[in-house]
């Protein structure tokens, strides 16, 4: 989902992402604590395990060289609109989200594909629960993306919405459901994805389900999160 030949699909279907992989704004802390006074963690124990996702998905390798953050990528040097939904671009963070941990399940023939994700947000990678806020609901809940992909110039229009999750022990979560449209080579894509970010200590985890075209189950977004939170709160 996040592979450079995947082109357009990936722009549209991974534009909310622009805000984790580019700001370096500090996260909330868990159930409302200092990060101080919460347990440290590898970056590692965060990701989800084959056992927190649904029967059907496969763990899959992630390609060398691509990230969970793909519009470090594909959209460099792209346009958004207003201007104040995209956030400063940061070529630290873009290097330190090739290095991210990160964990990638996918369904095969189904083609729905979920990703978790966590780092450090001193080091700017997956930002954070207010920069995700900021630069993807409210005022920017619908913003248009423009920028060249695979040698065409194709624009993107997101329309993102919050939603509720259960993640029972982890206080401070945001979550929407991101639909995004684009018109390229002569086809529409109209594509949904589900995505949450979970503060951490000094950090957050992004979990998303998404597929290239179509809207992904919801049912499966709302388990892997829920397991994501245990993951966290444990």
């Amino acid at each position: 989902m996040w592979q450079r030949r995947a082109g357009t699909a990936v722009m549209v279907t991974m534009s909310c992402v622009l805000a984790v992989a580019c700001s370096s704004e500090s996260s909330m802390p868990v159930d409302g604590t200092s990060s101080a006074s919460v347990a440290a963690k590898s970056l590692t124990d965060y990701l989800l395990q084959p056992s927190d996702v649904p029967a059907g998905f496969q763990k899959q390798q992630i390609p060398s060289g691509a990230t969970v953050s793909p519009l470090a990528d594909v959209t460099a040097g792209a346009k958004v609109s207003p201007t104040s939904c995209k956030p400063p671009e940061s070529a630290a963070a873009a290097k330190e989200a090739a290095s991210a941990p990160a964990a990638l399940f996918g369904d095969g023939v189904g083609g729905t594909t979920i990703v978790a994700a966590v780092g450090k947000a001193s080091a700017g990678v997956n930002g954070s629960v207010e920069s995700f806020r900021r630069y993807n609901l409210g005022d920017c809940a619908t913003h248009t993306l423009t920028a060249e992909v695979d040698g065409a110039q194709v624009t993107a229009t997101q329309t993102a919405a919050p939603i509720e999750v259960d993640t029972a022990g982890v206080n401070g979560v945001v979550a929407a459901r991101i639909r995004s449209m684009a018109k390229a080579s002569g086809s529409n894509i109209d594509a949904t994805q589900f995505v949450a970010v979970l503060p951490v200590p000094d950090g957050a985890v992004l979990v998303s389900v998404s597929k290239l075209r179509g809207a992904p189950d919801e049912a499966v977004f709302r388990q892997v999160v829920a397991a994501a939170a245990r993951r966290i709160a444990s």
